[in-house]
């Protein structure tokens, strides 16, 4: 997995590539501080989501100052989310 973050003002925006899985979860998690205002996750060209992405995401929800948003999960990842309520519990955008 890799992030690509990019600062606007207080939006932050991660663009993300790959797996977010058992391994690569804690690399996201360590990218994440508590300086963020908001933040954009782009799913762009993100091909799977484990458990332990989904936690790193209901934590980046409590951790951030502001707004988590994800943007742009493939029908994979999205699916995901259906299947676990959490497409209830994030503000997703296509």
């Amino acid at each position: 997995m890799e992030i690509e973050v990019k600062n606007e003002g207080a939006l932050t925006t991660f663009i993300i590539t790959g797996r977010i899985d058992t391994m690569t979860a804690p690399d996201l998690e360590n990218a994440i501080s508590t300086d963020i205002q908001d933040l954009t996750m782009d799913f762009s060209n993100v091909n799977y989501i484990s458990s332990a992405g989904l936690r790193v995401l209901l934590l980046a929800q409590k951790k951030i100052k502001g707004a988590l948003k994800i943007a742009h999960p493939n029908n994979v990842v999205l699916d995901i989310f259906k299947l676990t309520g959490l497409d209830q519990a994030l503000t997703i955008e296509d």
